[in-house]
């Protein structure tokens, strides 16, 4: 890594300045600590006085080869990221007129508002790190400073060059600033990541694994207190036990008021709900996005003031759910102790023990109080970690990293879709679009977290036949490759309507916990996965 290229541009005293620096220059505004080896450099920034970040980035050469395949982790959860091949490029929103970006906020849900789609060939990026798959060694790059700002990992393999880009614009320091910490490791899967997660000091998660339901993808927010006691009984029609039942988005009025339970769809309340859930013997779990509001709510009518704005004062308006939703304000004190009150309610006074938090990126859509965005969302997470407890967390829609070690499972994928691919015109959207196929990819791709940071939550697999427009075969994929790479193996079905065929198969899913010797080869478009479970070789294999 002592190759590096570092250039900066800051304002100092109104004036706009650009360092080109190799490791022996001096300057006036700023002294620069840079420490590099073969595996790993690092830059600290010493300002002689206040200075404001403009732009920063280190480039690194790296020879590529036509065979490489090249992984960019994607900005949140939901991102879709895979490896591809030298050549690909990458693009978003080009056939969808502005307007329409702009009125449903679909800029919002990724990083398209401070990251660039060059839409050139072999110019990709992705966020935290990387690697580059050379037959069966992994060149793997890794930040170490993630918390001071993400660092933005872009290739571009015709100038056979990798940038590391530091998130930080309009930053204000007058003290020290870890601007980059990036680590470089070669060898096979388990060995890179192993060290990464060694260098960040992640500790692997004690939890086991666990399986269970949950009501979205039959139901989606149309649930009520009898679809919730039907499918809970349904929970006891199969031949394994399972570990938790998780209530979804649909039990309160409005997205943010939390404790204002539809009394019509719920007329016991909730803390009824986990009572039945535990006394099936389950673990109750449910839904909430700590960090958000939609328009209709009664938190957005009556506290204006708890809601994030952009510098001009206009409100940070997050993207089209619900009809439009809205950013908190995490740094006003009353909207900390409003969640805090919230988790406390639907933990200690309704008795629900795991808590999937959803959405939680929105809290740190754009930089504020002079944090950058990943400082926002570390500081976020460490909070909602505090006010947890003991409390299982499911986390979703959230950076990744800010999250390591901090919830007990992540979603690392987009949601599942009930149809295999997106439609023609969500594929024009960003990639955080619902999808199957790229639910699939990620699950694959990002299994390597399984385990060192979290337990995967790989999202749902659906068997019924009911309300779903994937095959046969489509739905066994999902379930395979659920079971093969999830930590947390959750169905979205009424298991009470199951014959015996799909029983049986729900079983074999929940024992891929145990599959060893996981081996996956891409080629010409076709996955294929060989494993081996209780003695015998297996084999699945799709196209992507």
């Amino acid at each position: 890594m002592s190759e590096h290229r570092l250039n900066i541009w800051y304002r100092v005293d109104g004036k706009i300045k650009k360092i080109l620096y190799t490791g022996k220059e001096t300057f006036e505004d700023l002294s620069l600590s840079y420490t590099r080896s073969d595996n790993r450099c690092s830059l600290l920034l010493a300002p002689k006085k206040q200075i404001e970040l403009i732009k920063m980035y280190s480039t690194y050469p790296f020879t590529f080869e036509k065979e490489d395949k090249l992984f960019l982790n994607g900005y949140q959860s939901w991102t879709a990221c895979k490896e591809k091949s030298v050549n690909e490029k990458e693009t978003c929103f080009k056939f969808v007129p502005k307007f329409l970006v702009k009125k449903y906020g679909l800029n919002m849900y990724g990083d398209y508002t401070f990251a660039d789609y060059s839409g050139k060939k072999g110019d990709l990026h992705g966020f935290s790190y990387a690697y580059i798959r050379r037959k069966d060694k992994l060149y793997f790059f890794g930040s170490l400073a993630e918390n001071t700002g993400y660092t933005i990992i872009r290739v571009n393999t015709r100038k056979n060059e990798i940038n590391f880009i530091k998130d930080c614009k309009n930053k204000i320091i007058s003290s020290p600033y870890l601007a980059f910490d990036v680590c470089k490791e070669i060898g096979d899967d388990d060995f890179v990541f192993d060290q990464y997660f060694a260098h960040l000091n992640v500790l692997k998660p004690k939890i086991k694994s666990k399986t269970g339901y949950t009501s979205w993808y039959n139901y989606y927010n149309n649930i009520n207190e009898n679809i919730i006691l039907q499918d809970l009984d349904g929970m006891k029609t199969l031949p394994e036990d399972l570990d938790i039942f998780q209530i979804d988005d649909g039990y309160a009025v409005s997205v943010g008021d939390w404790l204002n339970v539809d009394e019509k769809k719920f007329p016991n309340g909730m803390q009824f709900i986990a009572d039945k859930i535990k006394e099936k013997g389950f673990e109750a779990g449910i839904w909430l996005s700590p960090f958000v509001c939609q328009k209709n709510s009664k938190l957005f009518s009556e506290h204006k003031d708890w809601l994030l704005r952009y510098p001009n004062g206009k409100l940070v308006y997050c993207g089209c759910n619900w009809g439009g939703f809205y950013a908190l304000d995490f740094y006003n004190e009353n909207v900390k102790n409003y969640i805090k009150k919230c988790i406390n309610t639907i933990t200690k006074e309704w008795g629900f023990t795991l808590l999937k938090l959803d959405f939680l990126y929105a809290v740190s859509v754009i930089p504020q109080h002079n944090k950058t965005r990943a400082e926002v969302m570390f500081e976020a997470m460490d909070f909602i970690r505090s006010i947890c407890g003991d409390s299982q967390i499911l986390g979703c829609g959230v950076p990744l990293v800010p999250a390591f070690g901090k919830v007990d499972y992540c979603r690392i994928g987009p949601d599942v879709s009930l149809t295999w691919e997106a439609s023609k015109l969500m594929k024009l959207m960003h990639l955080e679009t619902p999808s199957t196929l790229n639910t699939i990819q990620n699950s694959i791709y990002r299994r390597q977290l399984n385990k060192r940071a979290w337990l995967n939550d790989t999202d749902v697999f659906i068997l019924r036949d009911d309300n779903v427009e994937l095959t046969k075969t489509e739905k066994e994929v999902l379930a395979t490759v659920n079971g093969l790479f999830g930590g947390l193996l959750f169905a979205s079905d009424n298991f009470a309507k199951y014959n015996d065929n799909k029983r049986d198969f729900h079983k074999y899913v929940c024992s891929l916990v145990d599959a060893q010797n996981i081996e996956i080869k891409e080629s010409a478009g076709i996955v294929t996965v060989k494993y081996i479970l209780n003695g015998i070789d297996k084999q699945l294999s799709f196209k992507v």
